[in-house]
C-alpha cells in the first residue's frame, strides 16, 4: 500500500474549497502552463506550482498513486477547482519534468527510447520521483540511459569515451558533459545507484582537481554542485589508490625488465634504454594524472622499441588496464562489479 507520509495532507477540517486560511502557508499558487488539464480530477502542488492531472494516468504509471487512490478519502480532504488537492514535498521542477514525460508518453510501453537524448535534469527527476513514488519504468529507463554512458565493461567504456582520441565521443548520444560529475554522484547516492559510481568517481578525478572536489563544480546556470564530505573523502582516498594501481598494473611493464626487452628482442640494449627513457618521461603523469590509468598505450612510450618489444608492451599494458578496471570499485570502497546493487534501499 502507499505510504501517505510521503505527501502533506491538509489539517483536520471537512472537505471544502481552498480559502485564505487554508492557503496561508503558500502565497499565490500558480498553475503550471503545460501540465494543467481542464478535465483533470486531481491537483498536485509542489512549491507554489499546481499541476491538474488525472488519477487514472497517475495510477497507470505509479503503484504508489494506484494504492493511494484506492484508500477512501477523509472528509477533511482539501479541494480546489472541484478537484482534490495534494501537496507534494518535492521540487516543482521535478514534477514538471516527470509529468511532461508521463503526458507525452501515455502508452505504457512508452513512445520514447531509453537511448534517446535526454537532458540530465530530466533524468534526475525520473530517478528521484520514480523511486519515491514508484514510477518504476521511468526510474528504470533513466538508469538504463545512465548506464549507456557509464558502462560496467571496459570495451563499452572505450566506445563511449573514445579513449584513443582522449575524450568523449562526439557522436555519442548521451547526456554526459564535463560539468555533471558531481551531480551524478549526488543523485546516485540519493536514490541508491551503485552500478555507475565506480565510473563517475573515476571521471570526477580524471577531469577535475582537488579544489573542485572540496569547493564544488560550477554549473552552466551559475550555481555550484557540491559534494557531501563523505563523498569528498571517498574521492581523495580513491585518488591515491588509483595512482598506486596505475603504477602497479597499467604501467608495470615499464619497470619490468623481463617485458622490455622481451625474450625475442632483436635490439636489447636499445630497447632497454628506450624503456628507461619512457619511464622517466612518464613518471610526472603517473603520479598526478588519474585518467592515464585507463588510457590505451600512448605510442610515445614505445618509441625506439623493436617490433617484438612494442607488441609485448602493448599486451602487458592492456592486461594492466583490465586489472585496474576489475579493481576500480574497490578503490572507492564499493563491492565488486557483479555485486553492485541499484535501488536496494
Amino acid at each position: 500500500m502507499a505510504d501517505s507520509s510521503l505527501v502533506s495532507l491538509p489539517g483536520k477540517r471537512k472537505r471544502t474549497e481552498v480559502d485564505e486560511e487554508a492557503t496561508s502557508d503558500v502565497e499565490h499558487p500558480t498553475r503550471s502552463g503545460d501540465i494543467w488539464f481542464e478535465d483533470g480530477n486531481i491537483i498536485l502542488q509542489a512549491d507554489n506550482i499546481q499541476f491538474r492531472v488525472h488519477r487514472s494516468v497517475l495510477s497507470n504509471h505509479s503503484n504508489f498513486f494506484k494504492d493511494l487512490f484506492m484508500v477512501p478519502q477523509p472528509e477533511r480532504e482539501l479541494m480546489t477547482d472541484n478537484c482534490s488537492l495534494v501537496k507534494m514535498p518535492d521540487a516543482a521542477q521535478d514534477w514538471q519534468n516527470l509529468l511532461a514525460i508521463v503526458y507525452h508518453n501515455l502508452n505504457p510501453h512508452r513512445i520514447y527510447k531509453s537511448t534517446d537524448k535526454l537532458p540530465f535534469p530530466i533524468l534526475v527527476s525520473m530517478l528521484r520521483l520514480g523511486k519515491k513514488y514508484q514510477f518504476d519504468h521511468f526510474r528504470d529507463d533513466a538508469l538504463e540511459r545512465l548506464k549507456v554512458d557509464l558502462p560496467a565493461k571496459l570495451a563499452d567504456w572505450e566506445c563511449v569515451f573514445d579513449v584513443d582520441a582522449g575524450g568523449v565521443d562526439d557522436e555519442s548520444p548521451g547526456w554526459y558533459t564535463f560539468n555533471n560529475e558531481v551531480d551524478v554522484i549526488n543523485i546516485a547516492l540519493e536514490v541508491g545507484i551503485q552500478s555507475i559510481l565506480p565510473i563517475v568517481y573515476y571521471l570526477c578525478l580524471s577531469n577535475h582537481d582537488l579544489a573542485i572536489i572540496f569547493d564544488g563544480l560550477p554549473r552552466i546556470d551559475g550555481t555550484t554542485a557540491r559534494l557531501h564530505p563523505d563523498s569528498q573523502r571517498v574521492l581523495v582516498l580513491g585518488r591515491e589508490k588509483v595512482i598506486r594501481a596505475m603504477l602497479k598494473h597499467t604501467y608495470r611493464w615499464l619497470k619490468a625488465k623481463k617485458i622490455v626487452p622481451c625474450e625475442i628482442c632483436v635490439t636489447q640494449e636499445k630497447c632497454s634504454e628506450a624503456r628507461i627513457q619512457a619511464l622517466e618521461s612518464g613518471l610526472p603523469s603517473f603520479s598526478s594524472e588519474v585518467h592515464v590509468a585507463l588510457d590505451t598505450l600512448n605510442s610515445k612510450y614505445t618509441k625506439g622499441f623493436c617490433r617484438p618489444c612494442t607488441l609485448a608492451s602493448i599486451e602487458a599494458h592492456e592486461a594492466g588496464r583490465q586489472k585496474v578496471w576489475q579493481e576500480l570499485p574497490s578503490y572507492f570502497g564499493l563491492p565488486e562489479w557483479e555485486n553492485l546493487n541499484d535501488f536496494a534501499s
